[in-house]
């Protein structure tokens, strides 16, 4: 009896032992990875954690490819730990991604603001040493005078209505703008070395049209 006993256990604790074995893919660290992602993307991680995101996106890919790598061999040789590491690690990533967006941002948009507030004053000062070589008849005056123009009318009104998507090309075209500005103002100061400042001259009166007698 004991004998049958104690076979009967060792049997058990073999299937036991062979199930153990059988390692299982580790699907709730799938679901929270790729949930981590999708928060990510919500926060628009990949527009300002962009470098963050896409390592977390990486890792999750890699870890599929390995659990589907483990799949392909015996049931008993399933190790799936490897990819538990780096769907862990993904999840971590991707919620580091979604707390950095509102320093990134709130940086971005800082240096567009200040970049912004340096090109305003600068366009309306070479605007003023503008109009002493306009009004002595100066043709490459006119044209920097349109350029400034052209130059205000792009330029964003208040940064913080600038849409997301669109805020770190801003700050780069701004950056360009700014040089720009920066390079008229020298080329006027060249045409008015002295920097005068005249008032602007007055803009002629529309003609009258002469009354027609009856």
């Amino acid at each position: 009896m004991k004998r049958v006993l104690i076979s009967g256990i060792a049997k058990v604790a073999c299937a036991c032992s062979l199930m153990a074995g059988c390692a299982r893919p580790p699907q709730q660290e799938i679901s929270n990875a790729q949930n981590a992602l999708e928060s990510a993307k919500e926060a628009k991680a990949p527009i300002f954690a962009d470098g963050q995101f896409k390592t977390a996106q990486a890792l999750v890919d890699s870890a599929l490819a390995e659990i589907r790598a483990q799949n392909m061999k015996s049931p008993f040789s399933h190790d799936y730990q490897n990819a538990k590491k780096m769907l862990l690690e993904a999840a971590s990533t991707a919620e580091a991604a979604i707390a950095a967006v509102p320093k990134i941002r709130a940086k971005i948009s800082e240096e567009a603001k200040t970049i912004l507030d340096k090109i305003k004053p600068m366009i309306i000062e070479t605007d003023q040493l503008l109009e002493y070589p306009i009004q002595k008849k100066n043709k490459e005056a006119f044209l920097f005078r349109l350029k400034l123009n052209e130059t205000a009318a792009s330029l964003p009104e208040d940064i913080s209505k600038v849409p997301d998507e669109t805020l770190i090309m801003t700050r780069g075209v701004l950056g360009r703008t700014l040089m720009s500005v920066e390079s008229v103002k020298k080329a006027v100061v060249k045409l008015n070395p002295s920097k005068k400042i005249v008032k602007p001259a007055p803009k002629p009166e529309p003609k009258k049209g002469k009354k027609k007698r009856r």
